[in-house]
């Protein structure tokens, strides 16, 4: 079992696939520099956790699905500007979960309380 980690500045593609298998993975957008509006996260879980934070302006849209597993997703691409950045979440959560929250929201998807 294992965890990777991505936070702080870093430069994310436009497309970028994250897999967490038997593992955590955490990927914190926050402070990223996000190449143009939109990208697209391809997260995939089996039998792992995949926790996303996207910055706090960021309009979400959810096209991924779960087969034995759980996803959780917060906010609403509608309640954002047309000018913020737009965050495309696909992929599966087999036998495990995604969380995507945003920068700044109560930290009720703790680590420990994500299972």
């Amino acid at each position: 079992v294992s965890k990777v980690i991505r936070s702080g500045r870093w430069v994310a593609g436009r497309h970028t696939a994250a897999t967490a298998r038997f593992g955590a993975l955490i990927v914190d957008l926050s402070e990223a520099v996000l190449p143009g509006r939109e990208i697209t996260l391809d997260v995939n879980t089996f039998c792992g956790k995949a926790i996303i934070t996207v910055p706090e302006n960021a309009r979400i849209v959810d096209e991924g699905g779960a087969l034995f597993g759980k996803r959780s997703v917060g906010g609403d691409a509608a309640d954002r500007g047309e000018d913020d950045p737009l965050i495309r979440i696909t992929g599966k959560s087999r036998f495990g979960k995604i969380v995507v929250r945003r920068n700044g929201d109560a930290d009720r998807y703790s680590w420990h309380g994500a299972h």
